[in-house]
């Protein structure tokens, strides 16, 4: 809270020395009243310096403190107690039971039954098969043949010949030395050169002529193809004819029946007996016995513990300054 209002006290500072000013003016000590004088001023500068403050830290330190404790052991005690149960005793026993048992009596009976016994018979019978047969047929076909025809036709003939004429040779392009292409193009072009030359002279003539070409027609033409025909023809057989035939016959066989006769058995069984049952059953029950320990337990322990700190803090260090003053005219001749 210091640090915020320090920056006033130069302020403050220069406000005295702009009184002290004025009452310079006021009452000069030199007689000379008139140009420029320097005069000195007191400001104030701030300062870092550093400082030992001495703080307080609390500091933790480990102790080992002895703690008691109520523990309980279980200590066991056994007692004999007389115990009573009624238990299901098995006895096996014997009685006689009607039972029904079956007995096989044999006898012979006789039986019909029927069987089928196969009979073999010939019989004839009618049958159709296709009988091929060959048959000449005739027919007309179009065949095609190539007939000579004459046809007159216009052709053109070239009877010209050759002849020979003068035409202008082409400007030379060869370049002589130390001359320019254009001057010497021009200095050849202006003399032109007549060559001979051979030129065909062309005399087209139009002639009609007959000419033999061949031509395709196509004419019908009879002809004769035999076909296989197939036709039905029905022919008899012997074939052999097996039938069954039912027949009954007789047969003696051994039958056997089962029929219920009474009987008496003796039979065992087991029957359960209730019996009361006496017996000593020993018994643990545990008792809570209360202790009193002392065990040693690790605390943490907190501690005031002083040392210097290096803190920095700004001063306001006073310095010593000329300041030029321009002088008005006297008003007292002397200084008080």
């Amino acid at each position: 809270m210091l640090s915020r209002f320090l920056f006033l006290v130069p302020l403050a500072i220069v406000a005295v020395s702009a009184v002290a000013q004025a009452g310079s003016y006021a009452a000069p000590c030199t007689p000379s009243c008139c140009g420029v004088q320097y005069v000195p001023r007191t400001v104030y500068k701030p300062q870092w310096v550093v400082q030992t403050q001495r703080v307080m830290t609390t500091q933790y330190a480990y102790e080992q403190r002895p703690v008691t404790q109520t523990v309980y052991r279980h200590v066991p005690e056994t007692t004999q107690v007389e115990r009573r149960a009624t238990v299901m005793v098995p006895q096996t026993r014997t009685k006689s039971v009607a039972v029904t048992v079956h007995r096989p009596v044999t006898r012979e009976v006789e039986r019909e039954y029927q069987v089928q016994v196969p009979v073999r018979t010939q019989q004839e019978r009618e049958y159709t098969v296709m009988v091929p047969v060959v048959e000449t047929r005739q027919g007309v076909r179009h065949v095609a043949q190539c007939v000579e025809e004459e046809v007159p036709q216009t052709v053109c003939r070239d009877e010209g010949h050759w002849e020979v004429q003068k035409v202008a040779a082409a400007c030379c392009t060869v370049r002589r030395p130390r001359l320019r292409r254009v001057s010497h193009v021009a200095a050849c072009c202006a003399t032109p050169q007549m060559v001979e030359q051979k030129v065909w002279v062309p005399n087209l003539v139009e002639e009609e002529l007959m000419v033999t070409v061949q031509r395709q027609e196509i004419v019908e033409e009879p002809y004769e193809y035999q076909v296989t025909v197939y036709r039905p023809e029905t022919r008899t057989k012997t074939v052999d004819v097996h039938e069954m035939r039912t027949e009954v016959r007789k047969v003696t066989c051994h039958v056997t029946e089962y029929q219920p006769v009474q009987e008496e058995r003796q039979v065992c069984y087991t029957e359960y007996v209730p019996q009361e049952k006496r017996w000593v059953e020993n018994v643990t029950h545990y008792r809570q016995v209360a202790e009193q320990i002392t065990r040693m337990v690790t605390v943490c322990v907190p501690k005031q513990v002083e040392h210097e700190v290096p803190v920095r803090v700004r001063h306001m260090v006073p310095h010593t300054v000329h300041v030029p003053v321009r002088t008005v005219a006297c008003v007292r001749p002397h200084c008080r």
